[in-house]
């Protein structure tokens, strides 16, 4: 009894025993070294316990001690790296880049992260025919055995298709078997076959030491895409449509892969994987896929991988595919270089399909009924052969049933039997006029002309070519209508949902083609010539209209005419143009619904092009082409607002007239472009008009609403190119205008937003006339002299009056009667302009507001005794003047003069004039003028002034008022006199003033010089200073002061006053002649005066009229 027990006690012992040594094996074999000396530490406690009689503990309270043991030294472990790692400093930035590092990898340890790599895996494999780029990022956390990703990767492939994935997952480490699972989730796009897939992913995967197995399942959630849909090998059985079918499409296909592998270090950081494994994918129309794959991997300092992989299957074949790719951190600095637990790296990225399996089936189904997706029936077809009633038809007599042995012989009782389609043969002579049924479709078999039919499914179905293969007519003649005896009736009458194709119309009595109140219409690949009508009338439709493949040659009538209706009509002329005797196309009375009109062309109408009239629709119109027309290329009028009322507020919206592409008129015996008492708004991307009429290029008149134009160019020749009266607002972002014995531009009334390149004219009446406006025109060249445009030969080159701004640079106004004639003008600028050969002046401005010339020429204009540049005013008001950088010569009169009518009175005067070179030559005249009634601010500075004759002034300011002030700047200027009796500055001012001049230099070429010359009746604050006063021919004064008022100050410093030695004549300093006691003298830097004749030609003043005093030669005066 004892030793039965004993010994079961012992086989129970063994059992443990065993059970545990088998395990420690299994361990060892997997290379489980953290484990195995618990593992041997357990075993030699149980042999103890059994030597020693002690009743062993139950198997499961010892499996669970072994497991924690085994995890409390791997906790310990971790602990341990994380001090360690507390002491080191993190990697820097050269290091994350760098293959290697100047220390041991860093210790991993809880926390956050990331890794990444990027790609090249090039080749066909299974799922994809072409290479692709990848590119992901994985961010991580870390918690003691938990370790949580995300994944988010995208791709590119050769032909530029992209793809991409997002996932999350879980892995568990378990140091105590030295391995870790996991799991994640993805979603998956994939565009790489042109056609965008989706689906779901579930990833799983394990790593027990070096071992690693995966598994992905793969749930597409996108339908079948079709990459194309193929109809052909149609024919007419009876009278019905068959045809053949070919559907190419891919279909995602769900599945499953499977892998195993095995990694072998190869020294440090460096490995050797070889993986094995499977798939199943199915869902698609060849049935399931079963597929072997088989990989090997490469890895280098954990930052490069290369890879080959084979794959094997029965819908993509047998390929092999290499790949290489780069992670980061690099090297030393990746985590897996600082993995130091008991488990496999968890820094791996999850091994799936960068592609969604897609098959791709093609499908082919024949002698299929086309099916008429409007009733959902099979097309009935009626054919009709009628060669004519000079022709014998070859067809034998029997009854008529429309199919192709038996045509019809008639084109009305073929339509009469109320059949979906009436084809009529090529070779047919129609002398009916005809009312089609509802939905019918009445279609003329042409040569080259493939006519087709939608079907159900959303395809279309072509009508095949019969007559040449039955032999019957000629198979290249297209059919045509021709003119019913002693009838004006239109050849065909339409009803809605009905379509025209395929047909001539020749010599017809009256319209060609009308429809009245109808809904949805479609003509197309139409000819007409000699139509005793309208080639086509739609009054009142509805629905969708389309117009396509329309040749017009000749009409009695119009072109077409849309009348009426809230209709979407598209138009596409493309290669076809439309010539009548009257409209080419007509647009009226809509009220709702679109237009639009693509290459509409028009040749040679008599009447207009295209006209508009009453279009309350929004039309666009992508290109128009208008030839000789005989009235207006285009001409739009009429009212289009529709007014709404919302809380008793009413709002007006206005219907938009879009010209997108080019706009092109040629050589109209009208105008070109005419807008007439129009509230559209009008917008024209590229405006070309050339033209030789005697009627405006562009016109607008009464335009309620904006007329913009991006781009325009006009052309004419004894036109005005732009007229305007009454524009709301024209806008033109660019363009040039050119124009032969005719204006470029008259506007009135009208306001103006518009920036052109060049303008030019040759002759007529002006060439730029901005009357009673407002707005902003600028002219701006490209920075070369002429390059704004020449104005010549006309009365005035520009006119405004009561404009807003004008802004014109890098023009050429020659030989006009008046160059620029300007009147209450907001601004004129002139900018790099030459303005030569004028009559009268080169700018004649009368109370604009601002003035602005500058770097500009202006050479021989002007009348004798006129001048080059005259400002007016004859009203109130601050008018401001800058003449800048210009080179001006003036024969005649004064160059550039000031002026105050008697009721300009009291205006004020702001002017700079600077940095210029001036040069007259008419005698007593003077250069620079200020004749101005009224309060000035002047600066005269740094100019060049040359007086060729005798008697003239460089600069003259004159204020006649008592009551106004004049306060004036006069410095830095070089004047030269070559001839006598000239003035430098002359200032007679019968008011207060404030006077500075300096820096100036005078030289006099010329007897009896007046370097300055003062007549202040009003007390005066001066400063003179610094300037240099030279006579070369003997009798000048340096300086006269012929009245000085009372309570005046008048500062003298530095000025050097140089008199001619050598003659006899009286040589004068500086000259008080008339003082009204006392004034004040003040000066602290000596001025020269050389020979003067005596002490008194030195310097003279009347006794007891001054204080103060200044330096001259050293004496204090």
């Amino acid at each position: 009894m004892l030793s039965s027990l004993r010994l079961a006690s012992i086989s129970r012992r063994l059992g443990h025993h065993l059970f545990f040594c088998g395990l420690a094996f299994l361990m060892l074999a997997g290379g489980f070294s953290p484990a195995i000396t618990v593992a041997e530490d357990w075993v030699i406690v149980i042999r103890a316990q059994s030597e020693m009689g002690i009743p062993p503990e139950p198997i499961g309270e010892e499996v669970d001690i072994f497991r924690e043991r085994a995890m409390e030294k791997s906790r310990l472990q971790r602990r341990e790296a994380k001090q360690r790692k507390k002491g080191k400093a993190p990697p820097t930035m050269k290091n994350f880049f760098s293959m290697s590092a100047p220390n041991d990898p860093a210790d991993v340890s809880d926390g956050w992260g990331a890794i990444g790599r990027g790609g090249y895996l090039a080749g066909k494999t299974f799922g994809r025919t072409d290479s692709i780029a990848p590119l992901e990022v994985m961010p991580y956390v870390l918690s003691d055995e938990h370790f949580l990703f995300s994944d988010v990767r995208g791709f590119i492939s050769n032909y530029s298709r992209f793809g991409g994935s997002a996932g999350m997952g879980y892995r568990y480490l378990r140091e105590d078997w030295n391995a870790w699972g996991g799991a994640s989730i993805w979603y998956d796009a994939d565009d790489t076959t042109s056609k965008l897939f989706q689906q779901i992913g579930l990833s799983f995967e394990a790593l027990v030491d070096r071992f690693e197995l995966r598994s992905n399942i793969y749930l597409p959630f996108t339908s079948a895409q079709t990459y194309s849909n193929t109809v052909g090998a149609e024919q007419i059985v009876g009278n019905q449509l068959l045809y053949g079918q070919a559907v190419n499409q891919g279909v995602a296909l769900s599945g499953v892969d499977l892998e195993f592998g095995y990694s072998l270090p190869i020294r440090e950081r460096n490995w050797l994987r070889g993986f094995v494994g499977g798939y199943h994918f199915e869902g698609g129309a060849k049935g399931d896929v079963n597929g072997f794959k088989t990989r090997v991997e490469g890895v280098l300092n954990n930052g490069v991988t290369a890879q080959l992989l084979y794959t094997n299957d029965p819908l993509y074949g047998s390929n092999v595919m290499a790949g290489v790719s780069l992670q980061l951190p690099l090297g030393t600095n990746h985590p897996t270089s600082g993995w130091k637990h008991n488990t496999p790296s968890p820094f791996r990225f999850v091994e799936r399909n960068y592609n969604v399996i897609v098959s791709r089936e093609q499908a082919y189904t024949g002698s299929k009924v086309a099916i008429n997706p409007r009733t959902g029936k099979p097309y009935q077809i009626a054919q009709v052969y009628d060669p004519g009633p000079s022709n014998a038809s070859p067809i034998a007599v029997s009854p008529d049933d429309g199919t192709t042995a038996n045509p019809y012989r008639s084109l009305a009782a073929a339509i009469a039997t109320g059949s979906d389609v009436i084809y009529v043969r090529s070779g047919s002579t129609i002398s009916e006029s005809v009312t089609l049924l509802p939905g019918q479709h009445l279609l003329g078999e042409t040569a080259n002309l493939s006519l087709k039919l939608a079907v159900a499914g959303g395809e279309t179905a072509s009508l095949p070519h019969l007559s040449q293969a039955a032999g019957l007519g000629n198979a290249t003649l297209t059919p045509h209508f021709e003119k019913v005896q002693g009838s004006t009736s239109p050849s065909i009458t339409l009803a809605s949902n009905t379509e025209v194709a395929g047909f001539n119309f020749n010599n017809t009595g009256g319209s060609g083609i009308v429809g009245t109140n109808v809904s949805g219409t479609n003509l197309h690949d139409l000819t007409f010539n000699q139509i005793g009508g309208d080639a086509i009338r739609l009054t009142g439709s509805s629905g969708n209209v389309s117009m396509n493949h329309i040749q017009i040659n000749s009409t009695s009538g119009n072109g077409i005419v849309y009348d009426g209706g809230n209709a979407n009509l598209l138009f596409n002329g493309q290669g076809n143009t439309i010539t009548s005797q009257g409209d080419g196309f007509v647009l009226m009375n809509t009220n709702g619904g679109s237009i639009q009109l693509a290459n509409l062309s028009v040749k040679a109408t008599g009447g207009t092009g295209l006209r508009m009239s009453n279009v309350g629709s929004n039309v666009t119109i992508p290109s128009f082409f208008a030839t000789q027309t005989f009235g207006p290329a285009v001409a739009i009028s009429g009212t289009t607002g529709i007014v709404s009322t919302s809380g008793g507020v009413s709002t007006t919206t206005y219907n938009n007239y879009n010209f997108t592409g080019y706009t092109t008129i040629t050589a109209p015996n009208g105008m070109g472009f005419s807008v007439n008492s129009s509230d559209a708004l009008i917008n024209v991307n590229n405006l070309n008009i050339t033209s030789n009429s005697s009627s405006p290029a562009l016109s607008i008149v009464n335009a309620t609403s904006p007329f913009f134009v991006s781009s325009m160019n006009l052309n004419t020749n004894n036109a005005t190119a732009l007229y305007g009266r009454g524009v709301a607002l024209l806008q033109i972002n660019n363009g040039s205008i050119t124009t032969v014995n005719a204006p470029a531009i008259d506007l009135q009334g009208s306001t103006i937003n518009s920036a052109l390149t060049s303008v030019s004219t040759n002759g007529g009446p002006f060439g730029i006339s901005l009357v009673q406006s407002q707005g902003n025109l600028t002219i701006k060249g490209n920075g070369a002299l002429g390059s704004g445009g020449v104005i010549q030969n006309t009365g005035e080159g520009l006119i405004t009056n009561s404009f807003g701004i004008a802004n014109l640079s890098y023009i050429d106004f020659t030989n006009n009667a008046v160059g620029i004639q300007s009147e209450k003008t907001s601004q004129l600028v002139l900018s790099g302009s030459r303005i030569t050969g004028s009559t009268g002046f080169a700018i004649d401005s009368m109370n604009d507001a601002t003035l602005v010339v500058q770097n500009s020429q202006i050479t021989g204009n002007g009348t004798i005794a006129g001048g080059s540049i005259r400002v007016q005013a004859d009203t109130l008001g601050t008018f401001n003047s800058q003449i800048s950088g210009s080179t001006i010569t003036d024969a005649n009169g004064t160059a550039i003069e000031y002026l105050t009518l008697p009721t300009g009175a009291g205006a004020s005067l702001a002017s700079t004039i600077q940095s210029n070179t001036i040069t007259g030559y008419r005698g007593s005249s003077p250069i620079i003028h200020f004749n101005w009634n009224g309060p000035q601010s002047l600066l005269v500075s740094n100019n060049r002034i040359y007086a060729q004759a005798a008697g003239m002034t460089g600069v003259f300011i004159q204020e006649p008022s008592a009551t106004a002030s004049v306060n004036a700047q006069v410095s830095g200027n070089t004047m030269n006199f070559a001839s006598s009796q000239g003035t430098g500055l002359s200032v007679i001012a019968a008011g207060t003033s404030s006077l500075t001049v300096a820096t100036n230099t005078i030289n006099f070429q010329g007897v009896s010089g007046i370097g300055t010359r003062f007549s202040l009746a009003g007390s005066s604050t001066d400063y003179i200073a610094s300037n240099i006063i030279t006579d070369q021919a003997g009798g000048a004064t340096g300086m006269l002061f012929d009245n000085v008022a009372a309570n005046s100050r008048l500062q003298i410093d530095g000025n050097t006053i140089n008199l001619l030695s050598t003659d006899l004549t009286p040589h004068q300093g500086i000259i008080f002649s008339n003082v009204a006691p006392t004034i004040q003298f003040t000066g602290t830097v000596n001025n020269l005066i050389y020979n003067a004749t005596t002490s008194q030609s030195l310097f003279s003043a009347p006794v007891n009229s001054w204080t103060g005093g200044f330096y001259i030669n050293g004496r204090l005066q």
